[in-house]
């Protein structure tokens, strides 16, 4: 159901992040600088699509937290070469 890199929502807060690892009855997820656990019943499949003005919005919280990684990630996704 879930692979790593995939993009997901947590039911929860409504926040978007990125699956690491995934385990039998779960996940390890990224939500910004945040490396939780969640159940897969805690969270769903992002859409395919997320609306450029939320990844744009994403990538400044990226800067604000200081994760270069997810900045240069989100990058990619808006066709944007970044280079850290």
């Amino acid at each position: 159901m879930f692979k790593s890199g995939d993009w997901i929502i947590d039911n929860n807060s409504g926040t978007f992040g990125t699956v690491s690892n995934v385990f039998v009855d779960g996940v390890t997820a990224h939500f910004g600088r945040r490396v939780v656990i969640r159940t897969f019943d805690q969270i769903s499949l992002a859409p395919v699509e997320i609306p450029q003005e939320d990844l744009l919005a994403m990538q400044h919280l990226a800067v604000e937290t200081g994760d270069l990684e997810w900045f240069c990630e989100l990058g990619k996704r808006l066709g944007v070469d970044v280079h850290g």
